[in-house]
């Protein structure tokens, strides 16, 4: 018998993802030495032995041939049930792709635009923005994370109700979709960006989301036992499991199902990452364009894109440096699992996995060393790394205070007293880091005003850091890999 799950265990998800903005010591990199898949298969059963995770799903895929889909472990500890190709694992965040395939789908068919401002799509959903006159929120904020929005609330995580409708879990909180900033200028990830497009699916197609997505995403893809509910094949389904990868996790039900509620086995993601790959195709089907999965792969509306910053948050896709090379995907956490997709099309490569334990050290460890067997014998790929002086750079050094937290409680209350970083010059290079916890570490200039942190391991990849001046004073946007991508802009304390 599953214990229900406290609420604060059902907050944990948010509360890891913000403790851990506050290190700067990345995990210890899980160094692959992988040449075969059956070497690959020992060492991802080594990185969950060693993390105590009772299981894992994965799939690896090029555009036409699923390489290997399987299991390790199990999939529930007390009956011994070993995970195979059909276990159910949840995916949590990973359902915002979902979202984000499902407007470009609208957006294709021209009935919606990623430029439709919110209140006139859907003038019943309560927001708030003073700055409406002049940068309205629009769709395509709510899909990058650009909207100023906060995260959930305690009050949104205490909601234990499957069926709940999209239009009563956004009343839970109407406070939530309050601008913080201008619209469309600085990235802070909010799960309610994302409901409110999943309720303009409805509002659109006079359709559940979950509706639209079986019709227009699963069916098609043949991800036949996907779904955003506890599935009807309750024998496919796997348990989630506390930290000593023994006590389970009741299966939990969230009220914002569309940010985070998939659940699908790894021979189903194995499909959708196999669409993206093929550029929004699928056998003899096309699902999207394949104008619009580069749109989904691409930020545009922070400060960072619009300097010409690649990396980050783009349409329910982050996109990322892995192994020298840039993936697309997405993360995801939930109670009991957390979960990854990839894929980088150049390299004609793609990966899912799922992990039935929140442990985002073992996850990382085990994209690693799915990404050195992908690359393995691919050269990575160096740039001449620009000349800076001392007086160029000096102008940045300081000390840098989150602006743009996910939570604002949590960070009026704690985090804007211990999230300052430090930015500082020594033996002609810039170093960076949190004031108080772990060590300054270097940033590498990869463009006029990009950089990224030297020695990042391959578990955490180096975070990307864009300064922009504007009147003296430079501002720092620090990207983190963890979960779905962290990005906080940083502005000057003092010099």
């Amino acid at each position: 018998m599953l214990n229900k799950v406290p609420i604060f265990e059902r907050f944990l998800p948010l509360l890891a993802f913000t403790v851990l903005t506050l290190s700067t010591q990345p995990a210890q990199a899980y160094r692959s030495r992988t040449k075969t898949i059956e070497e690959l298969k020992q060492e991802i059963e080594d990185i969950i032995s060693e993390h105590n995770v009772p299981g894992a799903t994965m799939a690896l895929v090029t555009r036409g041939e699923q390489i290997w889909i399987g299991g390790i472990g199990y999939s529930n500890v007390e009956t011994k049930t070993p995970v195979d190709v059909n276990t159910i694992f949840r995916w949590g965040s990973v359902s915002k792709s979902f979202v984000a395939a499902s407007i470009q789908i609208l957006a294709e068919r021209g009935l919606v635009r990623l430029d439709d401002k919110i209140r006139d799509v859907v003038p019943e959903i309560e927001v708030h923005n003073r700055w409406e006159s002049t940068h309205p929120i629009r769709l395509v904020h709510c899909l990058e994370h650009t909207a100023g929005f906060d995260d959930l609330h305690f009050n949104d995580c205490a909601v234990d109700d499957p069926d709940i409708p999209l239009s009563d879990a956004l009343a839970i909180n109407p406070n939530s979709r309050r601008s913080r900033w201008k619209p469309g200028t600085y990235k802070s990830y909010s799960n309610v960006g994302s409901v409110v497009a999943a309720y303009i699916v409805e509002a659109v197609t006079g359709r559940k989301f979950e509706e639209f997505v079986k019709g227009q995403l699963f069916e098609p893809l043949a991800m036949n036992t996907s779904s955003f509910y506890y599935p009807k094949e309750t024998d496919l389904m796997a348990t989630g499991y506390r930290d000593d990868g023994l006590s389970p996790v009741a299966y939990d039900y969230i009220a914002y199902r569309p940010a985070g509620s998939l659940n699908a086995s790894a021979k189903e993601m194995a499909s959708f990452v196999q669409m993206l790959l093929n550029r929004g195709a699928v056998r003899e089907t096309r699902i999207l364009t394949p104008q619009s999965v580069t749109r989904m792969e691409t930020p545009t509306t922070t400060l960072a894109a619009q300097t010409g910053f690649a990396l980050g948050y783009g349409l329910g896709i982050y996109t990322t440096m892995r192994g020298g090379h840039v993936f697309h995907g997405h993360e995801g956490m939930i109670a009991g699992f957390v979960a990854s997709y990839g894929y980088n099309a150049k390299l004609n490569c793609g990966y899912a996995v799922s992990i039935n334990k929140v442990s985002d050290t073992a996850l990382q460890q085990i994209i690693d060393a799915i990404i050195t067997y992908f690359v393995a014998e691919i050269e990575n790929p160096t740039q001449q790394a620009p000349t800076k002086s001392d007086e160029s750079i000096l102008p940045l050094t300081g000390y840098y205070q989150s602006m743009t937290p996910m939570t604002q409680l949590m960070h009026t209350l704690l985090l804007r007293f211990l999230n300052v970083r430090r930015v500082t010059i020594k033996n002609g290079a810039l170093y960076s880091g949190n004031f108080l916890f772990g060590k300054q570490r270097e940033l590498v200039p990869i463009s006029n005003n990009g950089y990224h942190r030297k020695g990042g391991s391959e578990s955490l990849p180096p975070s990307g850091t864009i300064f922009i001046g504007t009147s003296g004073a430079p501002v720092e946007e620090a990207h983190h890999p963890f979960h779905n991508g962290y990005v906080a802009l940083f502005g000057r304390l003092q010099e």
